[in-house]
């Protein structure tokens, strides 16, 4: 048997032991609070918007850059065969070198980070320009100027009767 396979049967037979092992946890007694904006204020929501935005754009900048750094280095060897973009070809099949690699990579997170810093500013500009636009709509005081509240007081009589209830 090589040292693969029993590390492997070695790794199974402990997380087997480990998992046959484990208890449940009670609980009955356990209040779970909700999140809210006490939590979580908005300005790390956006934040945490912008981030989702840039990780997920990563995949996607690293396909263009990659595309546009082989584009470029065919046309600049004089659109020699040898040079031949494919965007399915592997890495190590691509003929780039270690700094060439690097820089794609590097292009790519800086064009996903560019990508989120954007898209943070422009969700900041939405959302100021929806508060302005509550503003104006409402009042001042933030209340509907055609709805106007009337307060209701109960009599001491009628306080009465339901405490006694």
């Amino acid at each position: 048997m090589t040292m693969k396979k029993s590390i492997f049967i070695a790794m199974n037979l402990l997380i087997l032991v480990f998992s046959l092992s484990a208890k449940d946890i009670d609980m009955t007694g356990v209040e779970v609070e909700s999140y809210d904006n006490v939590n979580f204020p908005p300005f790390l929501l956006d934040m945490r918007r912008s981030e989702i935005v840039t990780f997920g754009s990563y995949p996607f900048t690293m396909m263009t850059v990659s595309a546009g750094y082989s584009l470029f280095k065919y046309f600049s060897n004089g659109m020699d065969s040898k040079y031949t973009p494919n965007p399915f070809m592997k890495a190590s099949s691509a003929n780039l070198t270690d700094a060439e690699t690097k820089g794609i990579i590097l292009g790519a997170a800086g064009l996903s980070i560019g990508i989120g810093i954007i898209d943070f500013f422009l969700n900041q500009i939405a959302i100021a320009s929806e508060k302005q636009e509550k503003e104006a709509r409402l009042g001042e005081n933030g209340l509907d100027p055609d709805i106007t509240i009337i307060p209701v007081y109960k009599t001491k009589s009628e306080t009465d009767t339901t405490q006694k209830e």
